[in-house]
């Protein structure tokens, strides 16, 4: 992770802002390393919207699911 530039404290804080492309690169490494072909659905099935905190939050405000798509590209874009 750490090669990656991720810190690995960072997995035990959801709020924390990772860019796109390294949360991607992570989950296929592990996933390769793994076997495991969906790991991010795998995950993703496994996490409440709760376990995301202010992220989760900020989604579950969304009226409408283009709301919760246009939320999603205003999060990660200030991620990036």
């Amino acid at each position: 992770m750490s090669s990656m530039g991720i810190a690995p404290e960072s997995l035990n804080r959801p709020e924390d802002l990772l860019p796109l492309r390294q949360g991607c690169e992570f989950l296929e490494i592990i996933g390769r390393s793994e076997g495991i072909e969906s790991v991010g659905l795998k995950v993703g099935a496994r996490t409440s919207m709760c376990g995301l905190r202010l992220f989760g939050a900020y989604l579950c405000q969304a009226l409408t699911l283009h709301d919760l798509i246009r939320r999603l590209i205003r999060y990660v874009g200030l991620a990036e």
